[in-house]
């Protein structure tokens, strides 16, 4: 198990968690909620996904617990969000489906490399491109501006697109690591 390091990206993958909760409640709440302060506080969450990493390198603060909690704090909060818009009918069931499938498999394949081969996996280019696409998309179903359905419907394909790809690529390292008959670093993308 990864010990807890509080260092300031560390602090902004948990907040990206705890402002969960503030972006259900006005998604969910009666007379079809506040959905321009969910959005934005959506925002701030992406934007506390772009600030970690780039403060974890910066300063050198990268952690085993970075590694693990910034990828986590994402597949958490793009899933209840995603549950939540499904369940409002604005993102179609498959997508759910499609989201947490992949990241479930990525979260067991990765318990069972960090557990066997001693490794954590960083993300991937093309996983962060599709939590960065998935995050658009998530805000414009938020938003329900239907001039944007258009821009709505390429975000839509482009996520799935791009999670399948990264998904690819996490299985072509998972493989590659697996079989190594000594492996002392993972394999990069």
């Amino acid at each position: 198990m990864a010990r807890v390091e509080w260092t300031v990206s560390n602090v902004l993958s948990v907040t990206r968690v705890v402002l969960l909760i503030p972006i259900l409640y006005f998604l969910l709440k009666l007379n079809n909620g506040d959905r321009t302060l969910a959005a934005g506080l959506m925002l701030v969450a992406v934007l506390t996904d772009l600030l970690d990493g780039q403060i974890a390198r910066k300063f050198h603060q990268e952690t085993e617990f970075g590694r693990i909690i910034d990828p986590l704090a994402d597949k958490i909060c793009s899933g209840a969000v995603i549950i939540a818009l499904v369940s409002l009918g604005d993102i179609p069931l498959w997508f759910l489906f499609t989201v947490i499938g992949r990241d479930t498999l990525i979260l067991l394949g990765g318990i069972y490399i960090a557990k066997t081969k001693k490794v954590v996996f960083h993300s991937n280019w093309a996983g962060k491109a599709a939590m960065g696409i998935v995050a658009a998309y998530i805000v414009l179903a938020t938003l329900r501006i239907e001039s944007l359905g258009d821009i709505e419907t390429v975000l839509l394909w482009l996520s799935t697109a791009f999670l399948t790809i990264s998904f690819i690529l996490y299985c072509k390292r998972f493989y590659g690591t697996v079989l190594a008959k000594q492996q002392l670093v993972a394999p990069s993308e």
